[in-house]
């Protein structure tokens, strides 16, 4: 099972400290006097009983100006610990549900740092998004499957769609803001550059990569939320995203940069479609996300931002839910809604 190293720094005593740790089920602690005010204390916590254990420790301490906590994965600890060093009665957290019963999930301020602190920056996200539209573009035009899914693996679309359904779970305003921002220039970026690509060549509507995605089906619908519960499971286990990201570009990556060939060739019925397809995929991955992040039980620390983020996640949920049934009610209008 995977384990967290918490290093906590501070200038208060770890006064009532024992207590704490008492209510977690904690491995093990050591903890010391750095000098004369600063003190510092470890402690070793499985991954799933981490979350708790961090709100409770910045809730104490955070008001000290020399406070920090540091978050470490660790990559083994011998002996091997075989179970809490705590008592074993059913801990309850301070969310009011039994140890037993909280979802093992790396940390909410985990999620955080994969997901917003350790942004590679907008030149590069851009970068890699246009060499992921021109690869994938070739493979619409060759119909080659094997160049497509090459351009999934370029294709940074994984990290702004699961920022924003972790912004709207948390009902985090400047996060969602930053997170529609580096999607639309992702998708505006991929836009342009297979727009400018259909201008310059006739779009053959009949070859087979390019046909399929100028209507919707029902997998396309199975596809983009499996790619979306797939991503956030992925997130919050730790497991590694780089397959999971190719899973959602192949169902936003594609039909968007259909749609900009199309466009850019004129074939504007057909480019209308893909244009759906897209939007209706981009509806499934953020819904499917949302409801796993939730599953998941991510929340704000505090009990008040946690009701205001429920409420916030209800109506963002409303919200894609309407979305999502007025394009499949228009594709349905113009024959765009197809069978499996």
């Amino acid at each position: 099972m995977p384990y967290r190293s918490l290093e906590l720094y501070t200038l208060r005593a770890l006064e009532g400290l024992e207590a704490i740790l008492e209510e977690h089920p904690v491995t093990g602690s050591w903890q010391s006097q750095l000098d004369e005010k600063l003190f510092y204390l470890r402690v070793l916590v499985r991954e799933g009983d981490s979350q708790a254990l961090i709100d409770r420790l910045v809730s104490r301490y955070s008001h000290d100006p020399k406070f920090r906590l540091i978050v470490q994965s660790v990559e083994a600890s011998l002996p091997r610990p075989t179970s809490s060093t705590n008592s074993t009665k059913e801990k309850v957290g301070e969310d009011g549900l039994p140890e037993k019963k909280r979802s093992r999930h790396v940390s909410r301020d985990e999620l955080y740092t994969q997901l917003v602190d350790k942004d590679e920056g907008r030149k590069l996200f851009i970068i890699m998004v246009l060499l992921s539209t021109l690869v994938a573009a070739v493979g619409l035009l060759k119909s080659s499957e094997a160049v497509i899914i090459g351009a999934m693996v370029l294709a940074p679309l994984l990290k702004p769609n699961m920022t924003l359904a972790l912004g709207t779970t948390l009902g985090d305003i400047s996060l969602i803001k930053k997170s529609i921002r580096t999607t639309a220039l992702g998708f505006l970026s991929a836009l342009a550059l297979s727009f400018l690509i259909g201008m310059g060549l006739t779009i053959d509507p009949t070859l087979t990569e390019i046909s399929v995605r100028t209507s919707v089906d029902g997998l396309d619908l199975v596809l983009a939320t499996a790619s979306g519960v797939a991503g956030a499971l992925a997130l919050t286990t730790g497991a590694s995203s780089s397959l999971i990201g190719v899973m959602v570009a192949v169902a936003l990556l594609p039909p968007l940069v259909t749609t900009g060939l199309l466009l850019g060739d004129g074939q504007y019925e057909l480019a209308k479609g893909a244009g759906l397809l897209v939007a209706t995929n981009v509806i499934c991955v953020n819904i499917a996300a949302i409801g796993t992040f939730l599953a998941q039980r991510i929340a704000p620390a505090r009990f008040y931002e946690a009701e205001k983020a429920r409420k916030a996640t209800k109506r963002a949920i409303t919200l894609w839910a309407a979305l999502l049934i007025t394009l499949l009610v228009l594709l349905y209008l113009q024959g765009l809604l197809q069978k499996p």
